[in-house]
């Protein structure tokens, strides 16, 4: 899969997409954004910047006050983003050992990270399963 890089704007709303899980729309935004003081109709931009480079999609409609706003949700797991931008760097199938374990240990102190390995060998064994 190849996914477009992303703006520092762009990833502020995908953050926020990622981290929430649900469906949202440019007023839910707007009210979790506060802080940005971005206008109203920048957010829109972005969003349908995302939307046409494949990050989200509409998923419905919800009626806030007297309109109705579109509803959107990610397509691509932050995970799938990193992986792409990994990949995009020319990390082959022969360094994919060597990543994962820069990886774990950037994440994990010692003593976890023979624990997080061998979940990681868990969870391949059983979707190849």
């Amino acid at each position: 899969m190849s996914v477009r890089s992303l703006t520092r704007n762009e990833s502020i709303v995908m953050d926020i997409f990622w981290e929430e899980k649900i469906p949202l729309t440019s007023v839910d935004l707007m009210k979790l954004l506060e802080e940005k003081k971005w206008n109203s109709s920048y957010l829109v931009t972005l969003l349908r910047t995302l939307e046409k480079k494949g990050f989200i999609e509409m998923c419905g409609t919800v009626r806030h006050s007297t309109q109705y706003a579109r509803l959107f949700k990610s397509v691509v797991s932050k995970e799938e983003y990193v992986a792409s931008m990994i990949l995009e760097q020319g990390i082959g199938l022969e360094q994919y050992s060597g990543l994962t374990l820069a990886l774990v240990r950037e994440a994990c102190g010692k003593a976890e990270q023979k624990k997080a390995l061998l979940k990681l060998i868990e969870e391949l064994q059983n979707s190849l399963d």
